[in-house]
């Protein structure tokens, strides 16, 4: 999961490092998107009634993945009504909803198109500590014990 605005990684680090707290949102909006949110001809989903959805920042919506290091909040979008759209959405974006900067964006599990009605499943919002591996501490030890005693071998 690509961070998107220069500005959002830079509240990120300051908010999580102390220098500036005030830079956590309080609240999210995720959008539908279609195309590349780096490309000038991707847009916002435009099927009516998908505006932005809010995910409030209270310590409630979020849930973290100790597996992955990422966090995931579940959002739900209104069931299609049965209109017809050319749109297809393949992606998610999160916008800090205090600033509109986009925060985050990935590719949704599958291709989300509208042209009968139904229900739509909840969708995944999940978003990862980026540039930093997950790495377990038992492997972290083993790792560095076998090179330390490669390198004193050679």
């Amino acid at each position: 999961m690509p961070l998107a605005d220069i500005t959002e990684q830079a509240n990120t680090l300051s908010a999580y490092y102390g220098a500036a707290s005030s830079n956590v949102p309080s609240e999210f909006e995720v959008a539908l998107w279609v195309g590349d949110y780096y490309d000038d001809a991707s847009e916002e989903f435009d099927y009516p009634g998908y505006a932005r959805q809010t995910i409030t920042n209270d310590g409630t919506s979020w849930t973290v993945d100790t597996d992955d290091g990422s966090v995931n909040a579940e959002v739900t979008f209104p069931d299609p009504t049965g209109a017809d759209t050319t749109d297809d959405a393949d992606r998610w974006v999160l916008f800090n909803k205090d600033t509109g900067d986009a925060n985050a964006w990935e590719f949704t599990a599958e291709t989300i198109g509208f042209d009968e009605a139904g229900t739509m499943e909840p969708l995944e919002v999940k978003v990862y500590n980026p540039n930093q591996p997950i790495v377990d501490a038992a492997e972290s030890s083993s790792s560095s014990s076998s090179s330390s005693s490669s390198s004193s071998s050679s």
